[in-house]
């Protein structure tokens, strides 16, 4: 969810951001400038329940609402550091087309644990959700084996090492299947995106890199600007 606010003060600021934290089925908020100036990641198990956030959201700030605009995930992408960590770069897909795993109650509570912090032991897991060690250390196999867990990833506070966050939304020309994969491959080629989303929506492609500037930032798009009508940054 894509939103532009209209003129909001500091209090309603907090209310705003309050209610997006409290949302069990929101999965990250990001802020910055540019044409949005709030992103929120969605995880719902249908379109039904995303459009009731939707309409819920939109309802409680529909005087504060400048423009809204949603997309939906087709595969997303994620990749290493590698301009901190000379890394090859390894693409792990989030999504699938395998079967589904039913996920039960004892699964989900070390999953959150996991969510919380990936450093935690199977000890503290075990303690934390009352289960056995044994049980912990079998069930982690076992969400490991079945590509549930993808990756143990580190969050680096990127103000510290001086770089920024910028997040782009790509419309493509002319959209071919060919067109879009030369695009995803030339952004997997590139040591600063560290993820990448095919989207549904008003436009296709969404990379995300980290930079040490906003300069950095042009010179990449610059030089896949003949395959894009327009980008959009936040």
């Amino acid at each position: 969810v894509y939103i532009k606010f209209r003129g909001l003060k500091q209090e309603e600021h907090e209310k705003v951001v309050n209610y997006i934290k409290n949302n069990p089925l929101v999965g990250w908020l990001v802020e910055g400038d540019g044409s949005w100036d709030m992103v929120i990641g969605i995880h719902a198990e249908n379109l039904n329940n995303f459009y009731k956030f939707k309409i819920a959201f939109e309802n409680e700030f529909s005087d504060k609402i400048s423009e809204l605009s949603t997309s939906t995930q087709i595969q997303a992408y994620l990749y290493p550091r590698s301009y901190i960590f000379d890394l090859p770069r390894e693409e792990i897909l989030l999504y699938s087309n395998k079967n589904k795993v039913q996920l039960d109650k004892k699964d989900k509570e070390i999953l959150r644990e996991l969510a919380i912090n990936s450093r935690n032991t199977i000890i503290d897991i075990a303690k934390k959700t009352r289960l056995s060690e044994r049980t912990v250390a079998y069930r982690i196999k076992q969400l490991n084996k079945n590509k549930i867990i993808m990756q143990y990833r580190a969050s680096i506070n990127l103000e510290r090492i001086n770089y920024v966050f910028i997040k782009a939304f790509i419309k493509l020309q002319k959209l071919t299947q060919e067109k879009k994969q030369e695009i995803i491959v030339f952004f997997r080629n590139n040591n600063n995106v560290v993820h990448n989303v095919e989207s549904l929506g008003e436009w296709e492609i969404e990379p995300e890199f980290e930079l040490e500037g906003i300069n950095d930032f042009h010179k990449i798009m610059n030089e896949a600007f003949k395959k894009i009508v327009y980008f959009l940054i936040i």
